[in-house]
């Protein structure tokens, strides 16, 4: 069908469609149903554990003792942070040695609460490229947080 709004909604109104009328291509759906009967999905499922869990190792080798938080197949691990160091500031740190963390903030439902931690993804780099973030990471931790008025 076709849909006329003023040109003012017309960004509204294209997003609205986008969230609500996703559906998978015929040619995927069809994909996906023949792996899944076919023990293709289930494979891909159990290789992408074993992948993650070698990640999660990694991480464990480099921050174990940083008291990483996180299941073994996860995506991401939350780090505690210590001492001065705040979220957004740690973050903006690490941005600066080309190493993206996530700061608390955006999962927190209460702003009251004061979570001092970042969350770090596993899967989004190669696993050379994820070392070498995890000992900036570790070795950042090591440096006094620079002073901020939300330090304390």
């Amino acid at each position: 069908g076709d849909m006329t709004v003023p040109p003012v909604m017309l960004s509204v109104t294209r997003s609205r469609l986008l969230v609500t009328a996703w559906m998978a291509t015929p040619l995927v759906a069809e994909l996906a149903s023949r792996w899944v009967m076919d023990g293709t999905a289930r494979k891909l499922i159990l290789w992408q554990r074993r992948a993650l869990h070698e990640r999660y190792r990694l991480a464990q080798q480099i921050l174990g003792n940083r008291g990483i938080r996180s299941h073994a197949n996860a995506l991401h691990v939350w780090l505690p942070l210590t001492g001065r160091w705040r979220p957004d500031p740690f973050a903006a740190q690490t941005i600066e040695q080309g190493v993206a963390v996530a700061p608390s903030g955006p999962f927190l439902i209460d702003n009251d609460t004061d979570i001092r931690a970042v969350r770090i993804s596993l899967g989004a780099a190669g696993k050379s490229d994820l070392e070498r973030g995890l000992h900036v990471i570790d070795q950042l931790l090591d440096k006094e947080a620079e002073f901020t008025f939300d330090s304390f």
